[in-house]
């Protein structure tokens, strides 16, 4: 609780009005970001397993549909999201990809 306090003082000391690439990496190393992270927010590999295991023994597994347009995509932010949607856990799932142009 100590570091959110220091954090958001920071923030409201530093304020909006810098550009954020100022504050923000010292207001998140100030609330111990990367250490919630790791702590709170990574998955091991068993995490991993229980979770498809789990998703893999619902009676019911519906198919999600991911809907991505694109349009003008810089080639490495496409395949970044892809690759995002091929990682996920749950394996029911499609991507649409509709390209506006």
């Amino acid at each position: 609780m100590r570091d959110f306090n220091a954090g958001t003082h920071a923030l409201a000391r530093e304020g909006y009005r810098q550009k954020v690439a100022l504050w923000k990496p010292r207001f998140f190393e100030r609330l111990g970001y990367a250490s919630w992270v790791r702590q709170f927010d990574s998955l091991s590999a068993d995490d991993e397993r229980a979770i498809q295991t789990g998703a893999a023994q619902l009676p019911y597994r519906p198919l999600l549909s991911v809907v991505m347009p694109v349009y003008n995509t810089d080639e490495r932010w496409l395949r970044a999201a892809i690759q995002s949607v091929r990682d996920q856990l749950y394996d029911n799932w499609e991507l649409c990809i509709a390209d506006d142009a």
